[in-house]
């Protein structure tokens, strides 16, 4: 979990993504204005699945590879 997390948080870094503070675990959460909105987009541009929450989307790193993770 820990480079998934790692790739994760660097690639979000880079490209200026607004996370709540992630410090390890299965799962990250992205900030988000209008999360429903982002997560049906992402479904049907890029087929990401994600989850929708009050506050933001939550990435599961824990049910996606090492792989997958880059470029996320």
């Amino acid at each position: 979990m820990k480079i998934r997390g790692d790739i994760f948080i660097s690639e979000a870094k880079a490209s200026n993504l607004d996370l709540y503070p992630y410090k390890g675990g299965f799962f990250a959460l992205v900030k988000s204005s209008d999360p429903i909105k982002h997560v049906k987009s992402l479904i049907e541009k890029e087929g990401i699945y994600l989850i929708p929450m009050a506050e933001g989307i939550r990435i599961a790193l824990c049910s996606i590879t090492t792989q997958e993770v880059k470029g996320l």
